[in-house]
């Protein structure tokens, strides 16, 4: 329709314009048909730029979204930057904490060990406390009846090497000599020495 309208525009036009210079003017163009043909020609270049209007418009909506995209994309890279670092760190951490509990059940282990070690020995000690505890309360016993005897028979007790004249009653501990009252008096009577060279062997 351009073309058309830009031919049957324009040929009437050349035609008047060749007619004017030739002088001839029996021939005019007939205005109805001319301003017809103006408005489908200003009609037409409405058409086109409404339609240039609309592809500009269209245009700069596109580069907004691009925009819009590309800041959507810079981010989401920036995201995920910040992500990896995150799980880099976190997996950092994770072999780190398997490292801590490694080293901690070598520890327990080891703690376990020593331990079983320390019940046994402790075992150990206990069963030699309770046959020390028994020989030592074998050996009051003894002490006891060693007294009941010395005390019913009116013994005097006598460490080994103490001197002539130190004769006492109470019990000694250690090595000693049990005698009889009398012996006692025999000793006390006979000065300082040996109690092996004052009394006669038997």
């Amino acid at each position: 329709p351009s073309s058309r309208n830009s031919a049957s525009a324009t040929t009437p036009l050349s035609g008047n314009s060749s007619r004017r210079g030739s002088g001839d003017t029996s021939s005019l163009i007939d205005p109805d048909t001319s301003l017809s043909e103006l408005r489908d020609i200003y009609d037409l270049k409405d058409q086109i730029q409404d339609v240039e209007g609309r592809y500009m418009q269209g245009l700069k909506e596109l580069k907004e979204s691009l925009s819009e995209v590309e800041e959507k994309y810079k981010k989401a890279m920036v995201s995920n930057a910040q992500l990896d670092n995150e799980k880099n760190n976190l997996i950092y951490q994770v072999d780190t904490l398997k490292d801590v509990i490694e080293d901690q059940e070598e520890q327990m282990a080891e703690f376990y060990r020593e331990n079983e070690e320390k019940s046994k020995e402790l075992e150990r000690q206990k069963h030699m406390c309770s046959v020390l505890q028994h020989k030592m309360d074998e050996l009051k016993e003894g002490l006891r009846q060693r007294d009941e005897l010395i005390e019913k028979h009116g013994l005097v007790i006598i460490p080994d090497g103490t001197p002539n004249g130190d004769v006492h009653q109470e019990p000694a501990v250690g090595a000693i000599t049990v005698v009889s009252q009398e012996a006692a008096q025999v000793l006390e009577s006979a000065g300082e020495g040996p109690l092996g060279k004052t009394l006669p062997l038997r």
